[in-house]
């Protein structure tokens, strides 16, 4: 029997995962040397998260990290994904063994340091080795990552992925969310999840018109002499800075497709972050366009839809993606680190006798 201060030190390591927000959509049952892992449905309640597969993605990290953060511990995570027929909230029962010998893992430092990096990105060119290396990184699964690195590639998926901030000034659904999970002050982020406004590496004049946006009115006023569109093309600058933007891909898109790309998705930035190099999540367009397919995208107007699709059938074309589901789109460089990272909760472990 392992002892509890084990399980609960290897399972509050972990939860250092990447989530949509910063939600961290999960909570824990254990009893003796098994992790049950749950998905706390509606956390994140944002358009972008279709389906749950933002959620799917998320719990994903964090089962890549449970594995390697056991394996500093002395054990073996044994994963079964998906253990209850017809209940996918019940992501996967974790069973720990002891291992026969105490190897670790090179990316168990790196789960503390890894980090959303909103700020701009220095000019670097990766070397084609570099590049190969990361679309060589594999995990357990069938998903793989496609990277553009051409300056030209990247200039034009940096303007697709800025539609994102476009829609947020002009889609109030999608402008109402991000408002609600906006933390002000240091006392707000620590009382439930969310993103710290200062994580968004605002200058202090853009946080003070930031904080005029959480007014709907106000931005409507704003848009009358195209605001959306401005700030979207100052983002697409930003993006642009970026070494490379890129896509982890995969054949399917059931509750387990997601998962697995998302431990894909963690080993890839873990190994990023040791190699000291940053990433950017910049998926929301692309889940947009997998909501419009499925015919559930009654909340953004046709003309939105129309830019919406228009952007995903540019990215598959640069990226040289076919009918494949797309999982994460991301950017990649060398950046200062960020100025905050998140604050992550106190997971919320039950534990059975």
């Amino acid at each position: 029997m392992i002892e509890k201060t084990i399980i609960q030190s290897i399972i509050e390591e972990a939860v250092n995962a990447p989530s949509g927000d910063n939600s961290q959509p999960w909570r824990f049952e254990v009893s003796e040397n098994l992790i049950d892992i749950y998905n706390l449905v509606g956390r994140d309640a944002t358009l972008f998260n279709f389906r749950n597969r933002g959620d799917f993605l998320a719990h994903g990290a964090l089962i890549e990290n449970i594995g390697i953060v056991a394996e500093q511990f002395g054990y073996t995570a044994i994963v079964a994904l998906l253990p209850e027929e017809g209940r996918s909230d019940h992501t996967a029962t974790i069973r720990l063994e002891k291992a026969t010998e105490k190897k670790g893992d090179g990316l168990f430092k790196a789960i503390r340091e890894r980090a959303t990096n909103r700020k701009i990105y220095k000019a670097y060119e990766l070397t084609e080795e570099e590049k190969k290396s990361i679309e060589a990184i594999k995990s357990e699964g069938s998903a793989e990552i496609h990277l553009a690195t051409s300056r030209d590639d990247v200039q034009a998926l940096a303007t697709i992925v800025s539609l994102n901030e476009r829609l947020l000034l002009e889609n109030k659904h999608i402008h109402d969310f991000l408002f609600s999970i906006i933390r002000w002050t240091d006392k707000e982020e620590e009382g439930k999840p969310g993103m710290h406004v200062e994580t968004l590496e605002l200058a202090l004049p853009q946080r003070f018109a930031f904080a005029r946006f959480k007014n709907w009115k106000f931005v409507q006023w704003a848009n009358k002499f195209g605001i959306s569109k401005f700030i979207a093309k100052e983002n697409a600058k930003l993006y642009a800075s970026s070494s490379a933007i890129g896509a982890i891909i995969m054949a399917g898109d059931s509750p387990k497709d997601f998962i697995l790309a998302g431990r894909l998705l963690e080993r890839m930035w873990l190994t990023l972050t040791d190699s000291e190099l940053s990433l950017q999540p910049v998926t929301a367009v692309a889940y947009l366009a997998q909501r419009i397919k499925a015919g559930e995208a009654n909340e953004l107007s046709a003309a939105h839809q129309e830019l919406v699709k228009k952007a995903d059938k540019e990215t598959r074309k640069i990226l040289s993606i076919g009918d494949e589901t797309i999982a994460m789109v991301f950017r990649i460089g060398k950046a200062e680190k960020p100025s905050r990272k998140s604050i992550k909760v106190k997971p919320d472990i039950q534990w059975k006798e």
